[in-house]
C-alpha cells in the first residue's frame, strides 16, 4: 500500500512547536512498528527533522504553494503517484497556506491537533480566522475525509461536534514521549513557562509570578520561546532560548503550563518525563493526562496560579513523585501507538475496503 504523508507543516515554523513534536513522535512510533507500507512524503526534505526524514522511501518536493492552488494540486499528486491512502498530518490549522484537496482520488485521513480556531472564543486571531474563506472551505473539506485522528479525547469531542456524524471514523492517538533525566537532588528555585501563541497566557502567568515572588523572593521565572509583544519583563523574569528547555525540566522547580486552551498540552507530558513538577490549567485536556500528577489552577485567575506556585515550592518532593508516577501512567497509554496507526492504515486500505464490500454482498 502506498501512503502519502503530507508533511508541509514543517515548512511553516512548526518543527519545534506542539504540532511538529506530535508528528515526529508518531512518525517514530510507526517506524519502530516496522510498517511494510510504502511511505511517500510530500515536503521539502530539508525542512523535516532528520529522524522523520529518514522514514519515507521517496519524496515529492513541496517548496511552497497556496491553499487555493492545492485544491486541485493535491488530488493530481495522489493520482499521479498511485497513492492508496493520503494522510494530512495537519488539518484545520490556522496556517492559511496549508489546506486539503477539493476532491479525494483515494482513501483519505486527516489528523486534527485541535479546533482552537472554532472553539477558542477569547482569541482575537481565531475570531479573524473563522471569518476567512480558507476556514470555511477547510470545514467543508474535512467532512469528506474517510477518517480523522485526534490527539486527545478533548479534541475528539470537538471534532465529533464539529462534524456532526459526517466522519466515518474518529480515533484518538496519544503521542509517545521519550523518558528524560530525573533530578534526584534538590531542584533550583526557578519555574519555567513557554511563550508564543496568545493562548499560552504569558501575561497572566507573569502577573501570578509577581504575586508569588512577594513571599518567595529568591525564585525566578524563565520564559522560553518568542516573547515578542510581551513588553519589558519585570524583576525575576528572564527570557531564554528553547535550547535551555530540557535542562530546566531536569533541574527547575516546576513547569507552569497555564494555557487558556489546549488540544493536548505536550509540555506537561515532557515535564512528567523528566520528573519535573507541573502546574497546569484546570481544563479538560490536562485532566486526561495529568490527573493525580499535577497541581491545577484557574488560568484566568492570577491568584490561583500564584497559589499553585506556592504549593509546588512548599511540597517539591511530593510533586516530583507525582510527576514521575504520572509519566508511568501516560506511557502505558501510548505503548501501542505504532500498532494503532498500522490498524488505521489497514482499515483504510483498498484491500480492506474491497473485502468489506464482498462480505456485505
Amino acid at each position: 500500500m502506498r501512503i502519502l504523508w503530507d508533511l508541509r507543516l514543517f515548512s511553516y515554523g512548526y518543527r519545534d512547536r506542539g504540532v511538529g513534536k506530535y508528528v515526529s513522535a508518531m512518525a517514530r512510533a510507526i517506524d519502530e512498528r516496522g510498517t511494510a507500507h510504502d511511505i511517500i512524503a510530500w515536503a521539502n526534505k530539508g525542512d523535516v527533522p532528520a529522524e522523520v526524514a529518514a522514514i519515507p522511501k521517496s519524496w515529492i518536493r513541496y517548496g511552497s504553494g497556496s491553499w487555493r492552488s492545492d485544491l486541485a494540486r493535491i488530488p493530481l499528486l495522489a493520482a499521479r503517484h498511485n497513492i492508496d491512502v493520503l494522510h494530512y498530518w495537519m488539518a484545520m490549522g490556522p496556517v492559511f497556506r496549508i489546506g486539503m484537496g477539493m476532491f479525494l482520488p483515494c482513501r483519505t485521513m486527516a489528523t486534527v491537533y485541535d479546533l482552537g480556531v472554532e472553539y477558542n472564543p477569547g482569541n482575537p486571531y481565531c475570531a479573524h480566522a473563522r471569518s476567512t474563506w480558507y476556514w470555511r472551505m477547510q470545514k467543508s473539506l474535512l467532512r469528506r475525509v474517510d477518517a480523522v485522528s485526534c490527539i486527545s479525547h478533548t479534541t475528539k469531542d470537538e471534532v465529533t461536534r464539529f462534524l456532526d456524524g459526517t466522519a466515518k471514523r474518529i480515533d484518538v492517538m496519544y503521542p509517545p514521549v521519550k523518558s528524560g533525566e530525573v533530578c534526584e537532588k534538590s531542584r533550583e528555585t526557578v519555574f519555567v513557562t513557554l511563550a508564543g501563541a496568545p493562548h499560552k497566557n504569558l501575561a497572566r502567568v507573569i502577573e501570578a509570578f509577581a504575586l508569588f515572588r512577594q513571599t518567595h523572593g529568591s525564585y525566578r521565572l524563565a520564559v522560553l520561546g518568542d516573547t515578542t509583544g510581551a513588553g519589558a519583563l519585570p524583576d525575576g523574569v528572564t527570557a531564554g532560548p528553547m535550547r535551555d528547555y530540557e535542562q530546566l525540566l531536569d533541574t527547575g522547580a516546576g513547569l507552569v503550563a497555564c494555557s487558556t486552551y489546549e488540544g493536548l498540552g505536550i509540555p506537561a507530558l515532557e515535564a512528567m518525563a523528566h520528573g519535573c513538577p507541573i502546574l497546569v490549567s484546570d481544563i479538560a485536556p490536562f485532566h486526561e493526562t495529568c490527573d493525580g500528577a499535577a497541581r491545577f489552577a484557574d488560568p484566568h485567575n492570577a491568584r490561583s496560579i500564584a497559589d499553585g506556585m506556592r504549593d509546588i515550592a512548599s511540597n517539591q518532593e511530593s510533586y516530583v513523585k507525582k510527576s514521575k508516577l504520572g509519566f508511568v501512567r501516560y506511557r502505558a497509554m501510548t505503548v501501542n501507538a505504532g500498532g494503532q496507526w498500522e490498524a488505521l492504515y489497514e482499515a483504510l486500505s483498498p484491500a480492506h475496503q474491497g473485502a468489506g464490500r464482498k462480505d456485505n454482498g
